[in-house]
């Protein structure tokens, strides 16, 4: 009898939880979910030399991620770097194979990487796909620098001449490093970005969706697993433009609408250039939140507010060239 009691209160305890494991999530949704990102390139974007041979320019950078990063932080606003070899070489060499570097000092003993990782920042691969390394190399690199890399494709480019760069279809079953072959292997789970091909030009999308087939991108397939999230334009003006359509009925309520803004570094020299970026960004983005027209996310959150929110319905609003 005592054990047919316990059994009785158990069930009558998961009876009781039933509908909260199972209920919709009810809150209040935001008009639009932007992503905060700063990117660095590789040496043939003539602002990142080549830092493995130019220290005094790798301090440099570093230097101003660090500033980027405080005040980002002190704001509550999540965001990411997206990175490409050039600067994580820099870090394996400078300050993780390096002993007693002074770097260090700055970062609570940390890495860079490491330091940001801490502090919250999503870390994500970002690859050209140039000078012998692809994504899988630079998602080897964040782990030589301690850390796990964002399932992310950042800055994804689609290229109908090349059918092995253009193909996003490689990253369903995973790929295997250029530089660093079977040691570096990268799955991931979201591409953002979608430049045209030698970055011609962009295509302008927002959303969640699965891409359908090689010729079939901006359709949704429901039973695909790679998802792409639209970044729309990147700029305050884009998603003001993209609020706007929303509020007015331009586009229908209770889609999952994305979009990206993309925080140069190389402007942050200046201490007018860091202010234009606190009065012109990051204050109108805080002050949005707190209106509920927004809601500021990591690119691996969406997957599970897209689950929980949206019931993993894709749409695409775009694309746009």
């Amino acid at each position: 009898m005592k054990i047919l009691s316990k059994i009785v209160l158990i069930l009558s305890f998961l009876l009781c939880l039933l509908p909260h494991l199972f209920a919709e999530d009810n809150s209040p949704k935001p008009l639009v979910y932007v992503i905060v990102f700063a990117r660095n390139e590789d040496p043939s974007n003539p602002l990142y030399p080549n830092f493995i041979d130019n220290k005094k320019e790798y301090v440099h950078y570093r230097n101003r991620i660090l500033k980027l990063s405080k005040v980002l932080n002190e704001n509550k606003i999540p965001w990411s770097l997206q990175t490409e070899w050039n600067f994580l070489e820099g870090v394996l060499k400078y300050e993780v194979r390096e002993k007693n570097t002074p770097l260090l000092s700055k970062t609570d003993g940390l890495n860079i990487i490491s330091y940001l990782k801490k502090r919250g920042v999503e870390i994500d691969p970002s690859s050209s796909e140039d000078y012998g390394y692809n994504y899988a190399d630079i998602a080897y690199l964040i782990h030589e620098c301690g850390e796990e890399p964002a399932s992310v494709v950042a800055r994804h480019t689609l290229n109908p001449k090349d059918n092995i760069s253009q193909s996003w279809i490689r990253f369903i079953e995973g790929i295997y490093g250029k530089k660093y072959g079977s040691k570096a292997f990268f799955q991931p789970k979201i591409l953002t970005g979608t430049d045209i091909y030698k970055r011609e030009n962009e295509i302008v999308s927002s959303c969640v969706w699965r891409p359908k087939s090689k010729d079939d991108f901006f359709a949704d397939n429901p039973i695909g697993n790679l998802m792409v999230v639209g970044q729309y334009g990147k700029d305050m003006l884009s998603l003001k433009n993209l609020l706007s359509k929303i509020q007015s009925g331009e586009l229908p309520n209770g889609k999952m609408y994305t979009t990206c803004i993309f925080i140069d570094d190389n402007n942050l020299d200046k201490d007018m250039n860091f202010n234009l970026l606190i009065s012109n960004s990051i204050k109108p983005l805080v002050k949005m939140r707190e209106q509920g027209l927004i809601q500021l996310v990591y690119l691996e959150d969406v997957p599970k507010i897209w689950k929980e929110r949206y019931n993993e319905e894709g749409f695409v609003y775009g694309p746009y060239y």
